[in-house]
């Protein structure tokens, strides 16, 4: 399994491929170390760009960084 580092935290990555409205889409799902699970949704205007959004809400943030996979692993864009 793949993992990504964002600020001090390392979570773990996993791919997972769908086929909305007939168009093959990746999206990851990461978890952190202390129960913290996130996903990925993209941004319409520049879909090699993503941004994170919380899979248990109320329990922790979702980090604010922008990533990408533009290379074909997911990394941190910028802060």
């Amino acid at each position: 399994m793949d993992t990504i580092t964002i600020g001090r935290v390392t979570y773990a990555v996993e791919r997972r491929e769908r086929t909305p409205a007939g168009r093959p889409e990746v999206t990851y799902h990461l978890a952190g170390p202390r129960g913290a699970q996130y996903h990925t949704v993209r941004n319409v205007p520049n879909p090699h760009r993503m941004f994170l959004v919380n899979d248990r809400p109320g329990s922790y943030k979702a980090p604010k960084d922008w990533l990408t996979d533009a290379n074909g692993v997911l990394e941190v864009l910028s802060r």
